[in-house]
């Protein structure tokens, strides 16, 4: 058998070398490294596909393939399950393979400049804001406005005759409107999962004080047997009162939707405590009488009505329910500007003007004094309708939100 010479030894040698070389090379993967703090890694090559898993800087993985900007990895989660994820070109740079000279090792040459401006391009450019790490905890401070509460008219009416009086009729209203109150509201959230969490909320309104059209009104209307007949009104100004300053907490469950952008839509409804009260007002209410004189074996009757003086001051507190929702315009991770529209379910409020007896002069006679005793004080009290507040309202919020 003829012995091959060394240098056709070395030749096939070499012929071999060059041959396996780029075969082998062909089973290597391209790889990937995180350029980023906690990036994501998507369960589609979305930016609103939900998130596989969060990954830390510098981790490196191998890449099956790459779609468009996306690049395809294999990636194991908590439980050990191998899955396939997705992950933005932004968030990773591809690793240069080690190549070494078959005859000698040669000192790798710096990367050049485009690649350095290209990463740091990949670091400027701007990421969704929900993309660095899911919010635990919010806080939200800032103004509202309020649609007001509302409150009935009361009234009262009666019927009387006595003598040549064939009959009277008196009947009266308060009527009591309210100003929109503004509002102060702060709220801590705690998010359970991704999306769910619990919110405890502070809402305080203004005193809402009385209109200008808030008045008690008076009329008296008789008529003799004689067929004479005539009548009189009176109308007073109702003095302080109001609702103080309402203070509603309120603890919700919330819904906020995640869409890894810039709008970020939120659900949320709960119990609400409340506590407020009515300042004290006051005004008059009309009370018509008659009276009788004899003179020269002749009677003459009178009809004449006084003002009595009546309060109202009550204290309230209770239990009831808010809904709403709103979203975050976030400017970044760790701010937004929250809008919120919220409904407030509070129990009405039902109290009843105080009347007080005592000595009044009268209206249409001057000098002539009437006195009202306590069982027509109460008599006439109750003959006013209760007052009912309804202090449920409708609020719209604006402030700034911090999330941690």
């Amino acid at each position: 058998m003829r012995r091959l010479s060394n240098g056709k030894v070395i030749f096939c040698l070499v012929v071999v070398f060059l041959t396996v070389l780029p075969l082998s090379g062909q089973t290597e993967k391209q790889k990937i490294k995180v350029v980023v703090e906690n990036a994501t890694i998507r369960a589609n090559p979305d930016l609103q596909s939900d998130v596989i898993k969060h990954t830390t800087l510098g981790a490196v993985f191998e890449v099956e393939e790459k779609e468009g900007e996306w690049f395809t990895i294999k990636v194991q989660t908590e439980v050990g399950v191998l899955l396939t994820g997705y992950i933005h070109e932004m968030f990773v740079e591809v690793e240069e393979e080690e190549k070494e000279d078959i005859e000698e090792a040669v000192e790798m040459a710096p990367e050049p400049e485009e690649k350095v401006v290209e990463v740091q391009k990949k670091l400027e450019s701007p990421m969704p804001p929900q993309e660095a790490r899911p919010t635990r905890m919010e806080i939200a401070f800032g103004g509202s406005y309020t649609s007001g509460y509302s409150i009935n008219s009361v009234s009262y009416s009666d019927s009387f005759s006595e003598g040549s009086l064939e009959r009277a009729n008196e009947n009266g209203t308060i009527t009591q409107g309210l100003e929109k109150p503004m509002g102060f509201y702060g709220s801590f959230n705690f998010f359970l999962t991704q999306g769910l969490g619990i919110e405890l909320r502070l809402d305080i309104n203004s005193s809402a004080n009385y209109t200008s059209s808030s008045m008690s009104n008076y009329r008296l209307s008789w008529e003799w047997s004689d067929g004479r007949s005539s009548d009189t009104t009176k109308q007073w100004d109702i003095q302080g009162g109001g609702v103080s300053s309402l203070t509603v907490f309120s603890g919700n469950l919330m819904y906020k939707v995640r869409t890894g952008g810039f709008f970020a839509p939120f659900f949320s409804g709960g119990v609400s405590y409340y506590s407020g009260s009515l300042n004290k007002a006051s005004t008059f209410v009309g009370y018509g009488t008659t009276w009788a004189i004899e003179d020269f074996q002749f009677i003459t009757r009178y009809i004449d009505f006084f003002d009595i003086p009546a309060t109202l001051e009550a204290s309230f507190s209770g239990i009831g329910f808010n809904v709403g929702g709103g979203a975050d315009l976030q400017f970044s991770r760790s701010l937004a500007l929250n809008i919120d529209a919220r409904y407030f379910m509070l129990k009405n409020v039902e109290e009843r003007w105080q009347v007080r007896a005592g000595t009044y002069p009268t209206n249409l006679h001057e000098g002539v004094t009437i006195t009202l005793l306590e069982q027509n004080a109460l008599a006439l009290q109750e003959s006013i309708t209760p007052v009912e507040i309804n202090t449920s309202f409708f609020k719209i919020s604006l402030g700034l939100k911090l999330m941690f």
